[in-house]
């Protein structure tokens, strides 16, 4: 696991103990059916939804071969990020959007739903943050191995070190302007915290798709 910025870090002990990301492989799990696929890169399930996938774990040519209704899994660990699975082969596809809500989003819910007090807020956006962070260095990361020049590849790496410059002072802003009475600023604190490192992992997918 790849270390979190050392300002995420100490924000997180000082008002909510947290979790590790990395406590359980497996974090989300949904059965859908698929339909049909077309170019670019798109997979349409049996409920409608247009996932953008990226053929690595299985290539085009076995999809092309799937029959309407053939059972797959949407499954997401912070090691993966979303994976679209072949419930036959238990090979899977990455998925980069098309996705209502994230898995991330909808495992955040769910705290939310289950601690509705201040402090279970505050856990919970905590955890997401962490999630998100980890969804970032993710997609970074294969980024710079999918790239084909040595030049993207560098201007990558010099876009995840300003990146976490940007993020550790944009963090440094969030704490200083909630820095207010009353423990529900430190929930807004946290949420704008998960809407940093959200917006930051989906643009980078998106720049992965086609």
């Amino acid at each position: 696991m790849k270390a979190l910025p050392i300002v995420l870090l100490l924000y997180a002990s000082r008002v909510w103990g947290g979790e590790e990301v990395s406590a359980t492989p497996i974090r989300y799990q949904e059965k859908v059916a698929y339909s049909y696929n077309h170019d670019p890169g798109i997979i349409v399930l049996a409920d409608g939804r247009k996932l953008t996938v990226l053929y690595s774990g299985i290539k085009w040519e076995t999809v092309n071969q799937w029959g309407k209704g053939r059972p797959l899994t949407i499954s997401y660990s912070p090691d993966t990020g979303v994976l679209l699975i072949d419930q036959d082969s238990k090979r899977g596809i990455e998925i980069v959007s098309g996705l209502e809500k994230h898995p991330i989003d909808l495992l955040t819910d769910q705290r939310l739903e289950k601690d509705r007090t201040t402090f279970g807020a505050g856990d919970a956006y905590v955890f997401a943050a962490k999630l998100w962070e980890r969804e970032v260095e993710r997609a970074t990361a294969a980024m710079i191995e999918e790239v084909e020049t040595g030049r993207a590849r560098a201007a990558l790496t010099e876009s995840r070190v300003q990146w976490r410059k940007f993020q550790q002072a944009e963090i440094r802003a969030i704490r200083e302007i909630y820095d207010r009475d009353g423990s529900i600023w430190k929930v807004v604190s946290a949420q704008r915290t998960v809407e940093l490192n959200r917006d930051q992992a989906l643009r980078l997918n998106r720049m992965r798709a086609w």
